[in-house]
């Protein structure tokens, strides 16, 4: 539902809720209104009862003192029940037969409701007096039916015009909300145009406040969004540069540290072929170069083996892991940096999966920078620790004699912050004149 068509709808009804107040009061106060007009009467009819039993009395002709009852209601504008009963015990009535007896015009639950809302129809009772004596006493009686359907007719035509008023309204309310929510539109468009990534968004600064404060968040989120996808092209092509640097990195190790072994080994293994063909006597010693030869094939494939692949952390934990890679990182440096490993194997092997898989890349990543940028410094650490509800990783070494690198100028270390925030953490860098570090921080499922 839209918003048009919802403001209609609770105008409609806020309409209908008046009309039905304003309908009670009217009822209540017709009511009120009917009865002391009765009373005005009661008493106007009263006197008119004492002058014409004073006429009669006063005539040539001396008639009983009895009013005449059909000249008195004829002052009455509506049907009234009129009785009188004399000092001597004689009565006489008028209108009191039931005919000529008004039919409700007003819908029957309407009828029951303008009832109960109506105040009760008092029997007015009035003396009349002959010269200041007692004479009789009169009681007045309206037509409850004829009240109703009065006041009935007052609603019907309170409804009416609160029909023709509440149209009314909703017609100036369609025009209005209308125009005032023309900017919606536009600024829907607006976002419909941030799919072609465009930052050329221009929005009229709108009258209304809450207008203008929204076009003016677009415009900053389409600004964002533009800087946000030129950066991600950024890092998408420096990641299929990556990608082919490590194709051409593993090429050239494939070359110089396996292709050489395999070379040598084919050339161990000619001398001993033609050895053996001219019938020398081999010892173990001519074995040693093709043994050394197969060992040292052995460790460079192991390295490159674990470059590419991760550990099974469920076989041998995050823990071991990290050591072996620390191990393998201190026997390239040869000392400088002097690496340390502090981590708790009983508070960490038991995780793994995406986690442990993210740390272990973490703390491969800023040894390969250390033994790249701060191969001279003095000291590296480690630090692997649980903490309540994740895992916090803190590499940190000095800068030795070589220049500070920036924080986070690095296209690994961007990396690193993309994979740690898509597992929901954190990832800060830090540098200043001395030192270098990296923290990073993952939730842990609970």
């Amino acid at each position: 539902m839209n918003l048009k068509r919802y403001l209609l709808i609770r105008m409609t009804l806020l309409g209908l809720l008046c009309w039905a107040a304003v309908s009670v009061y009217v009822i209540a106060s017709a009511g009120q209104r009917a009865n002391a007009e009765l009373a005005e009467h009661a008493d106007l009819l009263a006197l008119r009862m004492e002058i014409d039993i004073a006429r009669q009395m006063t005539a040539v002709v001396a008639g009983h003192r009895f009013p005449e009852l059909a000249r008195v209601a004829a002052q009455f504008p509506d049907r009234l029940c009129i009785q009188y009963r004399a000092a001597d015990g004689q009565s006489d009535e008028i209108g009191c037969d039931g005919e000529d007896e008004a039919q409700p015009e007003a819908p029957r639950w309407l009828l029951t409701v303008i009832v109960a809302l109506s105040p009760a129809q008092p029997t007015l009772e009035r003396t009349v007096r002959l010269w200041g004596a007692p004479a009789g006493v009169a009681s007045f009686t309206p037509d409850p039916i004829r009240l109703h359907n009065a006041q009935w007719h007052s609603v019907r035509a309170l409804l009416s015009l609160a029909a023709v008023t509440v149209l009314a309204l909703d017609g100036l309310a369609v025009w209005v909300v209308g125009h005032a929510l023309r900017p919606a539109g536009q600024i829907v468009a607006a976002l419909d145009q941030l799919e072609t990534r465009s930052a050329e968004i221009k929005l009229p600064a709108y009258y209304v406040s809450e207008f203008r404060q929204i076009a003016q968040g677009v415009q900053r989120l389409a600004e964002r969004l533009a800087k946000t996808a030129a950066a991600r092209d950024l890092l998408t092509t420096k990641l299929i540069r990556l990608q082919e640097d490590e194709r051409r990195e593993l090429t050239h190790a494939l070359h110089e540290e396996v292709g050489q072994c395999v070379t040598a080994l084919a050339a161990h293994s000619t001398s001993l072929r033609f050895r053996l063909a001219s019938a020398e006597t081999l010892t173990v010693a001519d074995l040693e170069p093709l043994d050394s030869t197969l060992e040292y094939t052995q460790q460079a494939l192991r390295s490159l083996l674990l470059r590419l692949r991760p550990p099974a952390f469920e076989q041998q934990g995050l823990v071991s892991a990290l050591r072996d890679l620390v191990t393998g990182w201190r026997a390239r440096l040869r000392g400088q940096p002097q690496l340390a490993l502090e981590a708790d194997q009983a508070a960490l092997d038991d995780i793994g999966g995406d986690q442990a898989l993210c740390v272990y890349r973490i703390v491969q990543e800023c040894l390969s920078n250390i033994a790249r940028h701060a191969s001279d410094g003095r000291s590296a650490t480690v630090a692997v620790q649980r903490v309540e509800h994740g895992i916090e990783t803190w590499i940190s070494n000095d800068h030795g004699a070589s220049a500070p690198c920036a924080a986070g100028s690095g296209l690994g270390l961007r990396l690193l912050a993309e994979r740690v925030r898509a597992l929901g953490g954190s990832f800060e860098v830090s540098a200043s004149s001395g030192a270098f570090s990296v923290r990073a921080r993952l939730p842990l499922a609970i």
